[in-house]
């Protein structure tokens, strides 16, 4: 007795695995050009996006002054940290914080490039650290530099300039204003705004 085979069924148990193949490269391809997407400029922060953040004033001498700013859930941290500083009128400060983020979108400059690469947080993630500054652009508004690092449930971390966050229990940021003007300007040779070349050389 012959055995019959189906040359159908043959060519379609060959194709199952290349076409599931070709189904993870183009996923990874789509996934590798979603985080890979390139900005020149930092996004503008709207305001009233952080409706729980508290704020105090622990100490002020000399015109220095220092305040503690609590975000709550849902509060998103850089529109937050913007319109404190423009309500406060900041062209010198310097910050740190730790708490949690639900999420969060970093970005790593690409000196080649010019611009930033985005980095999707898209879990709960723990602020290891998070530290920045506050100066001022050629019209002396606030301007807010933040770089933090993010570990994960195994330990893991992710670093980067901060675009954007959303609390998901607590952040605490403690921030000091000093009484200057440090003003940044547009450095065309890396693409950057930098700290102005008018401070003085030791």
């Amino acid at each position: 007795m012959k055995t019959i085979i189906n040359k159908n069924h043959k060519h379609s148990s060959v194709l199952r695995p290349v076409l599931y193949i070709l189904g993870v490269l183009c996923g990874y391809s789509l996934l590798v050009g979603f985080t890979a997407e390139y900005f020149h400029q930092e996004p503008v922060m709207a305001q009233a996006k952080a409706p729980s953040l508290k704020v105090q004033l622990l100490s002020e001498q000399n015109g220095r002054k220092t305040w503690v700013l609590a975000f709550h859930k849902g509060d998103e941290v850089m529109a937050g940290i913007t319109e404190f500083a423009r309500s406060q009128h900041l062209t010198a400060a310097h910050l740190t914080g730790i708490g949690a983020f639900s999420d969060a979108s970093l970005a790593w400059f690409d000196t080649n490039k010019k611009s930033f690469r985005t980095i999707p947080v898209r879990s709960e993630v723990e602020v290891v650290s998070l530290i920045g500054n506050v100066t001022a652009d050629q019209d002396n508004l606030p301007l807010v530099h933040i770089h933090c690092a993010l570990g994960d449930p195994d330990g893991n971390v992710k670093g980067g300039h901060l675009l954007e966050a959303h609390v998901s229990v607590t952040l605490e940021i403690f921030l000091t204003e000093e009484p200057s003007l440090v003003r940044k300007a547009m450095d065309e040779e890396s693409g950057l705004k930098l700290i102005e070349d008018k401070l003085r050389t030791n």
